[in-house]
Order: C-alpha cells, then sequence, then structure tokens
C-alpha cells in the first residue's frame, strides 16, 4: 500500500483473491489514515505494508476492523512500515479495515 501519485489524498479500487473493493489514504498534519473497503466479497487481513512520508517515525497505531478494534504491532524500516494484527480478522462486504498512524 505505497501509492506514487496523490499520496496525501489517494484512492483506487483493488482485487484481490476472495474480494474487491477500494483502497483510500490521507495524510493530515502529522497522521497517516489508510482504509479498505470490501464492496464486495470477503478479506482476509493479519498483516498490512504501508509507506510513510519521507521522514516520518511511527508514533502511536490504531487498526480497526468491521468496527472493531483489533491490536496490532509495527515495525518501521525507512519509510515503511509494516502492521501485524494480533489475530486474523476477515472483512466480509460493506465492512472495512482502517489503520490510523500517528507520527
Amino acid at each position: 500500500f505505497a501509492p506514487r501519485i496523490n499520496q496525501d489524498a489517494f484512492q483506487a479500487a483493488f482485487t484481490a483473491a476472495e474480494g474487491w473493493g477500494s483502497l483510500a489514504q490521507k495524510r493530515h498534519a502529522g497522521t497517516q489514515t489508510n482504509r479498505i473497503d470490501v464492496r464486495w466479497g470477503k478479506l482476509p487481513v493479519k498483516v498490512l505494508a504501508l509507506e510513510l512520508a519521507p521522514g516520518q517515525r511511527v508514533g502511536q497505531c490504531r487498526v480497526t476492523a468491521a468496527g472493531s478494534d483489533v491490536d496490532a504491532a509495527t515495525k518501521q524500516s525507512g519509510a515503511g512500515v509494516v502492521v501485524t494484527l494480533a489475530r486474523p480478522v476477515v472483512v466480509e462486504k460493506g465492512q472495512s479495515v482502517e489503520v490510523t498512524l500517528t507520527c
């Protein structure tokens, strides 16, 4: 999840083995939010790889899936951040997974 255009306000479609939907990334005032909305099927999620703006470091991470908070750990290398959920989740049609990183 590392858009190369419109990084501060990005949105695009995604397809996966068991579902499809939309991805969105918003950056504002030291906060980055990445959201995946499932429009059809389902999306199993355990790990998400994201990219922060150059020079940013992760401070806090909040993950919600299907409206519930999910514990997660982050590991940063350069601008790349790997978010590993404490437990796998399955995001169904009409649900979303959202990661908010505060720098």
